[in-house]
């Protein structure tokens, strides 16, 4: 999580606004005559286990910045067990906001995405985000709040800028996480607060927080944080331009502990 500027520093008012089906077939014999008919029994991996218990996890667990509308507010969802307990349906709901589940049927050992996609605000307002996970008859629900402001993206300029010193330098450097200059990217506002902007960016494979801070250099700082989606519910590599204004060569840097939100 980045760490918040002094309070004493200006706030600057950003304009800042996710199974495949497994198809069984059985072949069997034709029972004889005097045999009694087999009984068909369905796959556990088909529904659902109804007695299996399970608890229902929903990251950030915290709102640190604050959102607009049109913005894509990510959480992750993840739910104990193993994989042979069976899925679990996760469906999401908020006033206000378009909210969308996927996987909606999330396996144990999977790392789900909650999209969230709030109305404009014309005041600054909570918006209540509403997880419902629910195998058989056991259903857990989880809530998380995020604070919404007016406003509307201006960085996604700046922004396709500071990725674009970090693209073909991880081509070279990094092959192994398969980013080039083919890789699709869609991206939405990250959630501001004070002196350091937030962008998120999501390919097939990875959501990347890019943040920059504007400070003069050689504090002018651009950072990038990778999560493989899926399969990871906090970064796992980093990097870093050191100066902006200086077109300082990436380096690596431990990532952050959690996911920006």
């Amino acid at each position: 999580m980045t760490t918040l500027p002094n309070p004493s520093t200006r706030i600057r008012r950003l304009a800042v606004p996710g199974l495949a089906l497994i198809l069984l077939s059985a072949c069997t014999t034709a029972p004889s005559p005097t045999a009694a008919p087999p009984s068909v029994n369905p796959s556990p991996s088909s529904q659902p286990s109804a007695g299996v218990d399970f608890t229902l996890s929903v990251l950030p667990e915290l709102f640190v910045g604050k959102a607009i509308g049109g913005q894509r507010v990510l959480l992750l969802v993840t739910v104990s067990g193993a994989p042979a307990d069976g899925p679990v349906d996760v469906s999401a709901s908020a006033a206000g906001a378009v909210a969308m589940v996927a996987p909606a049927r999330l396996s144990p050992g999977t790392v789900g995405e909650v999209t969230v996609i709030p109305a404009p605000v014309t005041a600054e307002q909570e918006l209540v985000v509403t997880i419902t996970a629910t195998r058989g008859g056991v259903e857990r629900t989880a809530e998380r709040t995020v604070g919404m402001f007016p406003g509307e993206d201006s960085d996604a300029g700046t922004a396709a800028e500071h990725l674009a010193r970090f693209i073909p330098w991880l081509a070279a450097n990094q092959p192994e996480l398969g980013i080039t200059a083919a890789t699709s990217w869609q991206g939405t506002p990250g959630g501001w607060v004070l002196v350091v902007t937030h962008y998120q960016y999501l390919s097939t494979d990875w959501e990347l927080d890019i943040a920059w801070h504007n400070m003069i250099p050689p504090d002018d700082w651009v950072r990038i944080n990778l999560r493989h989606r899926g399969t990871e519910s906090a970064p796992s590599v980093a990097f870093e331009v050191s100066s902006a204004s200086a077109n300082s060569t990436p380096r690596e840097i431990p990532p952050e502990p959690a996911v920006w939100r």
